[in-house]
């Protein structure tokens, strides 16, 4: 659903303001039970309706201070939305304060305007020169027979999405220009790695030669005697 383009078909239509309303209902769940209407929309101007029934009771069956005080700030908010590229600027409720003047015993309708020259003023310079600012709302209430039921006074933050700044380009270092007086370092060559030689097995020691026996010699026969 192409809101922006239903609010601009509704300012016309019946048949449109109808479908708005339906479709307000499902993107905000909490107003479909008090079943708020948009009775009348234009460029600067909304009026919407609580109606008078069991839903919105207080204990003296009287529509409640509640319904009243978020009609005010559904009808402030809406209209301003409108009226603003929700890509450029963005809305949040800073607080709300109702002074209540009658009970309501019947339908009530809440209207908002502003111009053209206020929307400009209040939001759209000031923030072209800081990011966040504050806005009030003033809003009345009045039921089927004129009745001044409410005055809201909605403050609201408005702010203006922060635009990204460029990455800076890191400045490139100038690499020292070569002189042709500047002596060259020489480049020192890696020692090549040593060969380890294999170590050969160690010799076996000879084992000791046992010394010869001595040669018995045969004893000598006495020589015999001449007669």
């Amino acid at each position: 659903m192409d809101i922006t383009k239903i609010v601009e078909k509704a300012k016309n239509s019946t048949a449109y303001l109808l479908a708005l309303n339906i479709g307000l209902n499902r993107m905000i769940p909490f107003q479909k039970p008090h079943r708020f209407k948009i009775v009348e929309i234009d460029d600067f101007h909304l009026k919407t309706m609580v109606p008078y029934k069991k839903s919105n009771f207080n204990h003296i069956n009287g529509i409640h201070a509640c319904a009243l005080a978020t009609l005010s700030e559904f009808t402030t908010g809406f209209l301003l939305m409108t009226k603003l590229d929700p890509e450029k600027y963005r809305l949040i409720m800073k607080n709300l304060f109702m002074e209540y003047h009658y009970q309501a015993k019947m339908k009530a309708y809440g209207t908002f305007a502003i111009s053209e020259e206020w929307l400009n003023d209040q939001i759209i310079q000031p923030l072209s020169t800081v990011d966040k600012i504050t806005i009030e709302c003033i809003i009345k209430i009045h039921d089927t027979a004129g009745n001044h039921i409410s005055t809201g006074t909605v403050k609201a933050k408005a702010a203006a999405p922060k635009k990204a700044a460029p990455a800076k380009a890191a400045p490139e270092k100038a690499a020292p220009a070569k002189s042709e007086d500047t002596p060259k370092k020489p480049v020192a060559k890696k020692a090549a790695p040593k060969k380890t030689e294999a170590k050969k097995p160690a010799a076996k020691k000879a084992a000791p030669k046992k010394a010869a026996a001595p040669k018995k010699t045969a004893a000598k026969k006495p020589a015999a005697k001449k007669s």
